[in-house]
């Protein structure tokens, strides 16, 4: 037999017999770590981390082989979140996930070097979380959401939708950075919806539950969730607490027309939990959080529930049915 086919022959015996190793002998390639903190229950935001695993799916990221996604959740407390951020960071993740303009600055006081990935904010270069839009800076990026743009749109949806409205009752979270901004913004713009628009302040759930006992069928009220994590985290109750006293509610959170709310506008979350995958395989592949774009919505979805409608006896205008989205029925 020739040298050469005797070293053939010892390279496939060698191969073979790597092959043979169990799988824990053999070298694995290092996973990447991507760390993603709520202060939601596991229940309620699992949905959202199934939508973020197929945008890391799109780009080649598959959970055990290639990426290790550490979620941490809470039990509904904003509170938790610095106590949940600082055990995220201590796991030493390469990107950390968060959602929402408060948890966006609990991320920044928290680290200053592991890349930050916000699925949806409010004003982040006025809250101080980035520089601009174009070049964050830093080690923070992600999704905006025009929190005022957005929540003056839903009055004036709200006031199209209900042609006898005669207040607007805007709940507002006093402690939610964009609010200052949106409430000037509502009042240059009350006179041209020809309604009333009353804030009613929520601090916390005891707050909404008062707030919903106030409420007065007789009015021709309609309730609008204002932009803050307060409100997608009791959702639910404000629907349900409003419904029961005859009051219909527009929402901005995805699902809360499905929940019962007579309207939700806003951007499509699971979209952009989804796109934060091309954030996060940019980020993995060297490019600093800081030199990405943070971006803004192009589409907002209008949904309709009609079943809530005629719970209430609402009948809603036909030209206003022609600029809705998606029905519930």
């Amino acid at each position: 037999m020739s040298a050469r086919n005797v070293k053939r022959r010892d390279f496939l015996v060698a191969a073979a017999a790597f092959a043979a190793l169990p799988a824990h002998s053999q070298p694995r390639a290092k996973l990447r770590r991507i760390a993603v903190v709520t202060f939601r229950d596991r229940e309620s935001f699992r949905p959202l981390v199934d939508s973020l695993l197929a945008g890391l799916h799109e780009h080649g990221y598959v959970e055990g082989k290639s990426i290790d996604l550490d979620v941490r959740y809470g039990s509904g407390v904003q509170g938790e979140m610095p106590k949940l951020l600082r055990e995220a960071l201590a796991a030493k993740p390469d990107v950390v996930v968060v959602g929402g303009i408060v948890n966006a600055k609990l991320a920044k006081q928290a680290t200053t070097t592991v890349p930050i990935v916000v699925y949806v904010m409010s004003d982040p270069v006025e809250a101080g979380v980035v520089a601009s839009f174009a070049r964050p800076g830093g080690n923070l990026t992600g999704l905006d959401d025009l929190a005022d743009e957005t929540t003056l749109k839903r009055l004036e949806f709200a006031a199209a939708a209900v042609p006898k409205t005669r207040a607007l009752l805007l709940f507002l979270d006093p402690a939610f950075p964009a609010t200052k901004r949106v409430e000037a913004r509502l009042q240059d713009a009350s006179r041209a919806l020809r309604v009333r628009i009353e804030p009613v302040y929520v601090s916390d759930r005891a707050a909404v539950e008062t707030a919903l006992a106030a409420l007065d069928k007789s009015r021709n009220e309609v309730l609008v969730a204002g932009p803050t994590s307060l409100l997608v985290q009791n959702a639910k109750l404000l629907i349900d607490g409003a419904l029961a006293r005859g009051v219909p509610v527009v929402h901005f959170w995805t699902g809360t027309a499905e929940q019962g709310a007579l309207l939700s506008h806003g951007v499509n979350i699971h979209q952009n939990l989804r796109r934060i995958g091309f954030y996060v395989d940019r980020i993995l592949k060297g490019v600093r959080a800081g030199d990405l774009p943070v971006e803004q919505p192009s589409k907002y979805e209008l949904i309709l529930n009609l079943k809530t409608a005629k719970r209430l006896g609402i009948i809603v205008p036909q030209a206003f049915l022609a600029r809705v989205d998606q029905v519930v029925e």
